[in-house]
């Protein structure tokens, strides 16, 4: 018996639950989607690093660490920011928009996770 069949008998406590559990399981895609792009951010800014496209890498990094919710711990995440920082200060300067941008959500997440 699926989420709606129990809302058509009225057993709402039963479709709550199983609703629940469909919300969890997206939940948990979304995260391995999320994860795997990020992984695919993290080779393209390595690509993009090789070929001297230092704007490129530096977004592809950045968008890495915004991506991967295992982010969230600063260990991961911070030398994805400090390389798309150094690439986007090299390549743009730093008072370029997409430096400052990159740079307050660096800071963003230094300031969310006590660093």
């Amino acid at each position: 018996m699926g989420a709606f069949d129990a809302l058509d008998r009225n057993d709402v406590t039963l479709a709550q639950v199983l609703f629940k559990e469909v919300r969890d399981q997206i939940r948990a895609r979304r995260q391995d989607v999320e994860q795997e792009e990020a992984q695919v951010e993290f080779q393209l800014g390595k690509i993009a690093e090789g070929q001297v496209r230092w704007h490129d890498a530096a977004e592809h990094s950045a968008r890495a660490a915004q991506l991967d919710p295992t982010f969230d711990t600063l260990s991961k995440a911070e030398p994805l920011f400090r390389e798309a920082l150094r690439v986007l200060e090299a390549s743009l300067g730093r008072v370029h928009p997409t430096t400052q941008t990159v740079r307050k959500n660096f800071a963003n997440l230094l300031a969310n996770s006590g660093g």
